[in-house]
């Protein structure tokens, strides 16, 4: 819906849309547990399926004074709810309002703020092998330069401040933590196709300091003399999407580096590769398939260890697989139906499945949702 008005600034126009669904599904591993006892002697969470039901909502609205000005707020939520498992049952909501302004022929720039609440499992978040059930409340601020030097070259230059808010979980250390990232992005198009086609270079660094989270020695112990938790990403990523006659594709690869900056304890060095295609098998009926490969190589043995104690276990290894595919039925203008299939996998090296650092598991879902566009 659009809404157009004039006034002393000139031409206004407001529009607004939104997107509501419910999900209904069924998921083989809700914990994404691997079938093991921890060090501690404690089982782990048992390979658990359950059926879920949930409800999505997503609201947006733009408002364009002029050319210069535009100001657009959104809100994104989700409520999932378990049959038999209710301590598990998750939920997110997060609202942003974003500011652009047209500085020049093809220079903007954006300043977008959020807040978001979640509840949803987690796995490792602690260094533990336990799935948990974390709530947090997320701020973000990020201001944006976006520079068009060409009609086949654009640039972006972004900042983004993050603070993760987690509530207590009783026993453990508070694990809120501050975040700075920068990115250097690139978007080259040879087409001259408005960037429908195009290859991409982004740059990327983040400092992440933990509050209170304490950091751990070369060994995997832990002091309260010691530093708190300091990790530093670097990461470079590259992709290209293309549109051909049948179906859309883009391509990415990202390697990252994470350094913990007290005696590399938790450091790491992560390849990512991924490809999305989505197309249209009938004028009324469309798809999209994802995959996502991962391998992610700790650099200290110790890491792999359940203590500090000389080991022959290598470094840890992690290798994620992940899959997804969707078939939607568009059965009237704003209404469709949605089939979606989802495969997480994750193997690592370790041989001692009882170890805590046994972080394999396998998750299937399936979902069906009914989607009503306004």
């Amino acid at each position: 819906m659009a809404v157009v008005l004039l006034g002393k600034q000139g031409l206004a126009q407001m529009s607004w849309k939104g997107t509501a669904a419910v999900v209904t599904g069924y998921e083989s591993n809700i914990f994404k547990s691997p079938d093991a006892v921890d060090s501690k002697g404690d089982t782990l969470n048992p390979i658990t399926s359950d059926s879920f039901l949930g409800i999505e909502l997503d609201l947006g609205a733009r408002y364009d004074l002029g050319s210069l000005h535009q100001f657009t707020l959104s809100y994104s939520g989700d409520e999932f709810r378990y049959a038999d498992n209710e301590n598990v049952n998750q939920y997110r909501h997060s609202g942003d309002l974003q500011y652009r302004l047209k500085a020049g022929t093809n220079t903007y720039f954006y300043v977008n703020g959020g807040i978001g609440y979640l509840q949803k499992l987690g796995t490792n978040v602690l260094g533990e092998g336990l799935t948990r059930l974390y709530t947090s409340k997320n701020y973000l601020l990020e201001p944006r330069l976006r520079h068009q030097t060409t009609d086949y070259l654009r640039n972006d230059l972004e900042y983004i401040y993050k603070y993760k808010d987690y509530d207590e979980t009783e026993g453990y250390t508070s694990i809120d933590y501050r975040e700075h990232e920068f990115n250097l992005s690139t978007l080259f198009d040879p087409f001259d196709s408005k960037f429908r086609s195009a290859a991409e270079l982004i740059l990327g660094y983040i400092d992440r300091q933990y509050i209170e989270y304490s950091s751990r020695d070369v060994n995997g112990n832990t002091s309260a003399d010691y530093p708190t938790r300091n990790y530093t990403y670097f990461t470079v990523t590259l992709g290209y999407n293309h549109p051909f006659d049948l179906f859309d594709v883009e391509l990415y690869s990202r390697y990252r580096t994470r350094r913990d900056n007290f005696e590399d304890y938790y450091s790491y060095n992560e390849l990512r590769l991924s490809s999305r295609i989505r197309g249209n098998i009938t004028e009324d009926i469309h798809y999209y398939v994802f995959v996502s490969w991962r391998d992610r190589d700790y650099l200290q043995k110790t890491a792999n260890q359940d203590s500090g104690a000389a080991s022959d276990e290598p470094n840890l290894i992690w290798k994620n697989i992940d899959f997804k595919t969707q078939i939607k039925y568009q059965f009237m203008d704003n209404m469709s139906v949605e089939a979606i299939y989802r495969l997480d996998n994750r193997d690592t090296n370790v041989t001692d499945l009882t170890a805590r650092t046994n972080r394999e598991y396998t998750d299937h879902s399936v979902s069906l949702a009914f989607v009503v566009d306004f």
